[in-house]
């Protein structure tokens, strides 16, 4: 156990320190359970909820020690699969796409796995149509989703694994069939670390140290 453990913080420690010299290209794809949930209320028409499966990715420059971490900029593109809700019998939602633009700046303190708190980063749905019978009640390229996260929006950031937790949620208020309709969006975004060339040696180095503790152990 002492051999294990002692390579796992060798290369634990092998991808946080050369981190710490500057920052670094941070690029993640949404993977699973990454989901885009829709619910529509109506005192008149009734209510419905449903979510489906995000893809894209987003980037950011990252500096990371072994109490802190900090972006510089980073934005993030991202389609969501098409699926459908019970509302007024059952409504399609497809072709939806989302993006967002992250603060100018972010520092966090702590140890890994860390909590940036990612207050300023905008939102926006600016594709989606919401369609029942053939109609389309919404088309959210004509009236898009901007959404401002104010503070509290905490996200977990995981540096050794590479894994990014990012959640939001938005309310608007549309109007269909001219009836007002709450609309409730949020979003369950995890990303992972697509490795970057420097990521991939400092994983190998971290193996290597891994042996090298087992070789000096025996």
């Amino acid at each position: 156990m002492r051999i294990l453990k002692s390579g796992l913080l060798l290369a634990a420690a092998t991808l946080l320190l050369p981190v710490a010299a500057g920052a670094v290209p941070f690029t993640g794809n949404a993977i699973a359970p990454s989901n885009f949930n829709l619910e529509i209320t109506s005192p008149a028409l009734g209510s419905g909820s449903g979510s489906g499966a995000i893809t894209g990715s987003a980037s950011t420059d990252l500096t990371s020690t072994a109490t802190s971490v900090s972006t510089v900029g980073g934005s993030g593109s991202f389609a969501v699969g098409t699926f459908t809700i019970p509302f007024l019998g059952t409504t399609t939602l497809a072709g939806f796409q989302f993006t967002t633009a992250l603060p100018a700046t972010t520092t966090t303190s702590g140890t890994n796995p860390f909590n940036p708190d990612l207050v300023g980063t905008v939102i926006t749905v600016d594709k989606g149509f919401v369609e029942n019978g053939g109609s389309t009640l919404f088309d959210f390229s004509k009236t898009p989703t901007v959404v401002t996260a104010p503070s509290g929006l905490l996200t977990t950031l995981d540096v050794v694994a590479g894994t990014w937790t990012i959640p939001f949620t938005s309310t608007s208020t549309l109007t269909t069939l001219s009836l007002p309709v709450n609309i409730i969006i949020g979003t369950d975004l995890v990303l992972q670390a697509v490795p970057e060339p420097g990521t991939l040696l400092l994983l190998g180095a971290g193996v290597a140290g891994l042996a090298t503790a087992r070789r000096k152990r025996a």
